[in-house]
């Protein structure tokens, strides 16, 4: 062992003494076996498994990595697409989080704007509701009507049929708009329960950073 380090010495000693002769850069590299070789130049074969480039005083100023293989190149990209992935959701969550702060200066604020939207969806499925009870109340009126011209044994006009399906129609579209503003409640009321749980977070953060002199 001792006397191989002792020719790989000399054999560096004489590269660096033609190296500064001819003011070429050194290069060294491990082949497979793991012996250590030293040239001004990186055979053909070694230049795709990685070298290392030393100045005139055989001081290591690069290091050339080994070409990497199909699969390390897709497992480098692999992971360089879940980073991304993941900048991108902290980002995402950082901009949330700035316009909440912006948006809702208390977590009192936020109850007060939460319960305003939830009224005024009450007040439309309301009123909505009660244009059903009047719309039933026509279809009601009307069906009686042409109960009335069966019994007397008279011909039901086409135009009372229609307007019994147009009731009916309305009645049908508009206890779909009470299902959707019903709906909409349910959805108002989960975000903005997440976003309270939220603001109260951030303001605490913000109270702790404050009171550490810290900027949040």
């Amino acid at each position: 062992m001792k006397t191989q380090r002792f020719t790989q010495t000399i054999l560096l000693t004489c590269l660096l003494a033609v190296a500064l002769a001819v003011d070429a850069r050194l290069y060294r590299w491990v082949d497979e076996e793991g012996r250590v070789h030293y040239s001004d130049q990186v055979p053909p074969e070694q230049s795709k498994k990685g070298h290392e480039v030393l100045d005139k005083r055989g001081i290591k100023v690069e290091e050339v990595a080994p070409q990497k293989t199909p699969e390390q190149l897709r497992e480098e990209r692999r992971r360089q697409a879940e980073q991304a992935k993941k900048e991108e959701r902290l980002r995402l969550i950082r901009e949330r989080d700035e316009m909440l702060l912006r948006t809702f200066p208390s977590v009192e604020e936020l109850d007060r704007v939460v319960k305003d939207r939830l009224t005024v969806l009450d007040s439309i499925i309301n009123l909505t509701q009660a244009k059903v009870d009047k719309l039933l109340e026509q279809i009601k009126a009307a069906e009686e009507r042409r109960i009335n011209y069966i019994r007397q044994g008279r011909e039901v006009p086409p135009q009372l049929d229609r307007t019994i399906a147009e009731l009916r129609q309305q009645v049908r579209n508009n206890e779909g708009l009470i299902v959707r503003n019903q709906n909409r409640k349910e959805l108002i009321k989960q975000k903005f329960a997440n976003d309270r749980a939220r603001l109260v977070e951030l303001l605490k953060k913000r109270e702790r950073a404050r009171k550490a002199g810290q900027e949040f």
